[in-house]
C-alpha cells in the first residue's frame, strides 16, 4: 500500500515539477529519491527528497519525506512531515490519501514512546537524542522516540543534563531534567610532595589535592619553598576524572645568564673571613707599635743616649709587638683566605642542610696557637 502511494506521488510530483529549469532539477532529484527508496538507501533518498522540496516546495514531496523518515526511525520528524503534508495539501489531498496518512501516523505512535520533557531553568536549551539535535526549548510537543535505551541531552550554555531512559512502544513518559554546570574530578599530586596547589587562581590546598572543576581547560599552579613555581594546563570532558602530577624544579639564583650562582650566601664563610680580617687589623696595630719602638731606639742611638731600663723596656715592647704582629698577620691571613674559599664554595654549590664552624686558641711555650674547624 505504501509503495503504491509512493508511485502515485511520483507521477503527480513529476507532472507538477516540469515548468522551469529549477523545477526540472527538483523533478530529477525527486525521481532519484524514489529510486534510492526502492533500493533501500533511505538516508540518500531523504537527502534527495529534501533537496527537491527546497528547490520547489510542492506539498506532495512532504509525503515521501515523511515515509522515508519513518524508515530511518526519525519518528518525530516523520509525524511533522506527514502533518505538514495534510495541512499544506488541504482539500487537494483525497480522502483515500488522508486515510492512508492517518494509518501511517497511528502506526508510528504504536511503534514509539511519547516523551514529555520538563526542563527547569531559564533561557533556551538545545535538546538532542542519541547525538542528534531534535529541537530547542520550549518544545512545542512531546518527542516521539524509538523504543530501547535512548540518550537525551539538554545543554544550556555550560550547563548540561543527561538522561538515559529505557523506552517502551505505545507508552507515554514524562522526564524532568535540570541542566547544571558539568563537573569533573581532578586529583593533583606534586613532585616533590607537599606543594601548595591552586586551580584557576583559587588555592585548594596541599598536594595531593582533590578539585571538582567544570569541563574545559584549567590552569594548575604549584608553589613550594625552595622551588620555582610550576604551572600546567589540564582539559576535562564531561564527568571525567583525571590524576595529574605537576613537577617542580629547585630554585636557582641566576645572575642574568646560565651558569650563575646557585647556592645561598655562606654565613660561616663570612664569619671566618671577618675574623681573619679582624686579626689582620690587630696585626697591623702591633706592627705599628713595633715600628714606633724601633724609631725610638734608632733616635736614642743616633743621639748617643744611654741604654737604660727605659730603653730596654721600649726594645722589649717592640719585640713583643713584632712577634704578635707576625702571629696575628699569618693567622688572620689564613683565616681570611679560608673564609673566602668557604664563601665561594657555598655560593656555587647546592644549599647545605647544616653547617658549623668553631675556633680555638691554645697556649704554647712561645705564645699562643690559633686554629679552626668547619663542618658543612
Amino acid at each position: 500500500m505504501t509503495r503504491w502511494l509512493l508511485l502515485i506521488c511520483l507521477l503527480a510530483g513529476s507532472a507538477a515539477l516540469a515548468a522551469s529549469d529549477s523545477e526540472k532539477e527538483a523533478a530529477t532529484r525527486f525521481q532519484r529519491g524514489v529510486s534510492l527508496f526502492k533500493d533501500g538507501d533511505f538516508e540518500a533518498a531523504l537527502t534527495e527528497f529534501k533537496q527537491a522540496y527546497r528547490i520547489a516546495p510542492f506539498y506532495e514531496v512532504l509525503y515521501n519525506i515523511g515515509l522515508t523518515q519513518r524508515r530511518l526511525f526519525q519518528y518525530g520528524e516523520a509525524v511533522k512531515s506527514l502533518n505538514d503534508y495534510l495541512e499544506q495539501g488541504g482539500k487537494k489531498v483525497s480522502a483515500q490519501r488522508r486515510e492512508a496518512v492517518r494509518k501511517e501516523l497511528e502506526e508510528i505512535r504504536q511503534l514509539t514512546c511519547e516523551v514529555t520533557l520538563q526542563i527547569t531553568g531559564e533561557g533556551e536549551a538545545v535538546v538532542s537524542v542519541d547525538g542528534i539535535e531534535v529541537g530547542k526549548t520550549p518544545l512545542k510537543e512531546p518527542l516521539l522516540l524509538r523504543p530501547g535505551k535512548r540518550t537525551i541531552v539538554v545543554k544550556r550554555g555550560d550547563e548540561i543534563a543527561t538522561e538515559t531512559p529505557s523506552l517502551l512502544t505505545a507508552s507515554k513518559v514524562t522526564i524532568k531534567m535540570e541542566p547544571r554546570r558539568a563537573e569533573g574530578k581532578l586529583v593533583i599530586e606534586s613532585d616533590p610532595p607537599g606543594a601548595i596547589i591552586a586551580v584557576d587562581g583559587n588555592i585548594i590546598g596541599e598536594a595531593p589535592a582533590l578539585a571538582n572543576v567544570g569541563v574545559g581547560a584549567h590552569t594548575i599552579n604549584a608553589d613550594k619553598d625552595g622551588y620555582d613555581q610550576a604551572a600546567m594546563e589540564v582539559t576535562l570532558t564531561e564527568g571525567q576524572s583525571r590524576r595529574v602530577t605537576i613537577k617542580l624544579v629547585a630554585a636557582r639564583e641566576d645572575s642574568g645568564g646560565g651558569g650563575g650562582p646557585r647556592g645561598s650566601i655562606s654565613i660561616p664563610g663570612i664569619v671566618v673571613a671577618g675574623a681573619g680580617a679582624a686579626m689582620i687589623g690587630v696585626a697591623v696595630a702591633f706592627n705599628a707599635s713595633a715600628g714606633g719602638a724601633a724609631k725610638q731606639l734608632s733616635a736614642l742611638y743616633a743621639t748617643g743616649g744611654t741604654y737604660d731600663k727605659a730603653a730596654q723596656q721600649i726594645e722589649a715592647t717592640g719585640q713583643t709587638s713584632s712577634a704578635l704582629s707576625w702571629l696575628f698577620g699569618v693567622t688572620g691571613g689564613a683565616a681570611f683566605a679560608t673564609g673566602a674559599i668557604i664563601f665561594l664554595v657555598s655560593l656555587f654549590s647546592e644549599p647545605a642542610e647544616s653547617s658549623d664552624v668553631s675556633f680555638f686558641f691554645t697556649p704554647t711555650q712561645n705564645g699562643v696557637a690559633a686554629g679552626w674547624s668547619l663542618k658543612w
